[in-house]
């Protein structure tokens, strides 16, 4: 029986033809190359299937898998997880590039520091041609934030008492953290994940499992920039539309969730009842969730959101928004 790979890479892919050529070139290329990566095809009706069958017949460490049908984006990650072999695990998505030396330096992370549970890099976020959008922010853009040297930055990562040894500082800067999930794109221990409730079907969901991770350990961000998140009107964290969200969450689905904030609020008391921390740490943890429940601003925003009909999320699209409209506006050959 062969080798089981010291990492496992997980793609959830649907109808992903348009990068996904990309994002496999970006995980062959790692230094570090005891892996393995599983494709696992939502049913694509495009030329997905073609492409990634092709790149499994060039190396064995690919193992490319296909749904008849579309059982839905959280079914369909979840499922990867059953399926890895590795000690650790990472989810990739089918238009994300990592660095070649990004797991090279996840993996040194988790193998020298056994008490931390998952591991990220410094991350960019770029366009369907690869260039950042960092730069074409306005400069008082709540997502931009400057750092020692007053060099730009995306605001938010690493989180706020990620590495507290108290749980609850930990969950609490998950929740009243930025809304920026890319780390759950990070290497995680299996077994955690296997601890863990996954994502919960509901759209706005890395969230709670993100929550649910920093209960179990501290995580650790490495200072190089070894990640970039494709925001795109294709991706989709362009979507803004509750009844399309919840469309891509569970394909069969022929209406939205009543309220999907109410159903995340839900998912995160549910986090804290099962986790494995004292009654005192569940205690403040169920403080962090009031806490975060009862921001006025936020639900100020909500109703309004709401009102037009939106749901969760839909941040790619403010990023590519209020990147375009600022670069627009630029005088002819002005920097930013």
């Amino acid at each position: 029986m062969p080798k089981s790979p010291k990492v496992s890479i997980g793609m959830p892919i649907f109808n992903g033809d348009n990068f996904v050529g990309s994002a496999i070139e970006s995980i062959l290329a790692q230094t570090f190359s005891d892996f393995e990566l599983i494709v696992s095809d939502n049913g694509s009706t495009d030329d997905t299937r073609q492409i990634c069958e092709r790149y499994a017949s060039l190396d064995s460490r690919i193992r490319y898998l296909r749904h008849d049908q579309n059982v839905g984006a959280i079914a369909n990650f979840n499922s990867l997880v059953a399926l890895a072999r590795g000690l650790y695990f990472k989810w990739a998505a089918h238009d994300d590039v990592c660095a070649s030396a990004y797991l090279e330096r996840c993996v040194e992370i988790l193998d020298s520091r056994p008490e931390v549970v998952w591991c990220h890099c410094d991350s960019d976020m770029i366009d369907a041609a690869g260039k950042s959008w960092l730069e074409r922010m306005p400069a008082n853009d709540e997502e931009i934030e400057l750092d020692g040297s007053g060099k730009r930055r995306w605001a938010g990562l690493p989180r706020i008492d990620h590495d507290d040894p108290r749980p609850s500082k930990r969950f609490a800067g998950v929740l009243m953290g930025t809304r920026w999930c890319v780390d759950s794109y990070g290497l995680i221990r299996i077994d955690a994940l296997h601890k863990s409730g996954l994502y919960p079907s509901i759209y706005g969901s890395e969230k709670v499992l993100i929550g649910e991770l920093s209960l179990m350990g501290p995580t650790h961000q490495v200072n190089e920039c070894l990640f970039q998140q494709r925001i795109h009107p294709a991706a989709s964290a362009y979507q803004d539309d509750v009844a399309k969200q919840q469309q891509f969450v569970r394909a069969d689905s022929t209406k939205p969730f009543a309220s999907t904030r109410f159903a995340l609020f839900q998912a995160h008391l549910a986090v804290v009842r099962r986790a494995e921390v004292s009654r005192w740490q569940k205690f403040m943890c169920y403080i962090a969730i009031l806490r975060y429940a009862t921001q006025a601003r936020k639900w100020i925003r909500v109703m309004g959101r709401r009102m037009h009909g939106k749901g969760v999320g839909g941040g790619g699209r403010r990023i590519i928004e209020a990147g375009s409209q600022h670069t627009e506006q630029l005088p002819s050959g002005a920097s930013q």
